[in-house]
């Protein structure tokens, strides 16, 4: 994932804002298998679409890790998001209305269909942090 350049912090999350700052862009990417050859690239969307996204994010202290940064996600793919907190909180991800507690020392995951498309950001509500940005084209 890339990294932005500093951790952002939110007021709240009143509005569902589809728009943040921009920052840098990577495509989820996939590891050969280890007994195996090298895996091809995928010829078309649909074969990316086919992939889980596992995106592993955690606060820490207040900071978050990996640094917010903006998540390409394809259109009809499958999101694994795992977030790890040190405290009691909460974890939103705005436009898919998906909500989940995290307990301090603990991990939620949330696994969804990016059904549709956007900016959507992921954030906390206790700690008031964003997390990442989903792209979902």
């Amino acid at each position: 994932m890339a990294t932005a350049a500093a951790v952002l912090t939110l007021t709240g999350c009143a509005a569902d804002s589809e728009s943040a700052e921009t920052g840098p862009e990577q495509a989820p990417t996939s590891s050969p298998a280890e007994s195996g050859p090298a895996s091809p690239l995928p010829s078309s969307s649909e074969d990316l679409a086919a992939r889980p996204v596992r995106i592993d994010v955690a606060q820490t202290d207040g900071i978050v890790t990996p640094p917010p940064s903006r998540v390409e996600v394809p259109l009809g793919s499958t999101v694994v998001l795992r977030v790890g907190s040190d405290v009691d909180d909460q974890v939103h991800v705005h436009g898919y209305e998906l909500e989940q507690d995290v307990a301090a020392g603990g991990t939620t995951t949330f696994e969804f269909t990016a059904d549709q498309s956007g900016l959507f950001e992921v954030e906390t509500h206790e700690t008031e942090l964003l997390l990442l940005q989903l792209q979902v084209a």
